[in-house]
């Protein structure tokens, strides 16, 4: 078995194009019904999808990043979640949020 750059025997899967157990990340983006896939977070929405809510559960993510194109946005949808949200830092209109409870 060839390991890729990721390592490991998920990096063993992903190099022979295997799915692992965990969701990738396309599963997030794309709708359903053939509608145009979005970026999760970086979007048009106000409040969180179900899907980046999932992301962020399933990924276990801890920090988000936002840059200064986005940040009023993500801001909005991270103040209307349920999850908690912290604005950790904030240096040239980028915003480091960390995120407890995912």
């Amino acid at each position: 078995m060839e390991r890729s750059e990721t390592g490991g025997e998920a990096g063993i899967r992903a190099k022979r194009g295997e799915r692992s157990g965990r969701a990738e990340p396309a599963d997030y983006v794309t709708p359903e019904d053939g509608q145009i896939s979005e970026h999760p977070f970086f979007n048009e929405g106000l409040t969180l999808t179900e899907a980046e809510d999932r992301l962020l559960s399933e990924y276990k993510v801890s920090y988000l990043l936002a840059d200064p194109e986005h940040a009023e946005q993500i801001a909005l949808k991270l103040g209307n979640a349920t999850l908690d949200a912290a604005l950790e830092f904030e240096l040239d209109s980028y915003r480091l949020y960390r995120i407890s409870g995912s």
